[in-house]
């Protein structure tokens, strides 16, 4: 493993193999949008239309086929090696992330919510072919039991992109 440096002075992770390769750009870190994490990447300007595009790190690692994205498996948008990076869809991408930033007053655990009876309530949203969705897991008298019941729709639903509460 080596790193890259980028603006801002943060450093991605890349394999050995990759450095020489990566190190003829300059590589810039993008600024994160609200509650996620910055990415590397290179500017590279069009010379007709004289506008800036950004080519991420990540798809020359491993490009994704037309119409594909890349996933971070451990959520680290700067660790671009290729043990850590998979092809999946929008919709595959978007089901592997954090939790969001909560009241305390809210479960720590996805998926999670206090009901008015003091109890725990399990609750799945997912989109397929056939739209939105979202699934009444059951209640719980504890918060852990509930986590646990997400976690269980969560592999039967998403597959190898779920992101678990408890995992292991």
């Amino acid at each position: 493993m080596k790193e890259v440096p980028l603006t801002r002075n943060k450093t991605a992770l890349i394999d050995d193999d990759m450095y020489a390769y990566l190190t003829q750009w300059k590589w810039l870190y993008l600024e994160p949008r609200p509650g996620g994490s910055g990415y590397a990447a290179r500017a590279v300007y069009h010379p007709i239309t004289k506008r800036q595009k950004f080519i991420m790190m990540q798809n020359i690692v491993l490009p994704p086929p037309e119409g594909l994205r890349i996933d971070h498996i451990d959520l680290d948008s700067l660790n671009n090696q290729k043990d850590n990076l998979r092809i999946c869809t929008r919709r595959d991408n978007s089901r592997n992330k954090r939790m969001p930033k909560r009241p305390k007053t809210i479960s720590r655990f996805k998926g999670v919510y206090p009901s008015a009876n003091g109890k725990w309530v399990a609750v799945i949203s997912f989109t397929d072919d056939q739209g939105k969705h979202s699934s009444h897991l059951g209640t719980f008298t504890e918060d852990m039991q509930a986590a646990r019941a997400y976690d269980a729709a969560a592999l039967a639903i998403f597959g190898e992109f779920a992101r678990l509460n408890l995992p292991g």
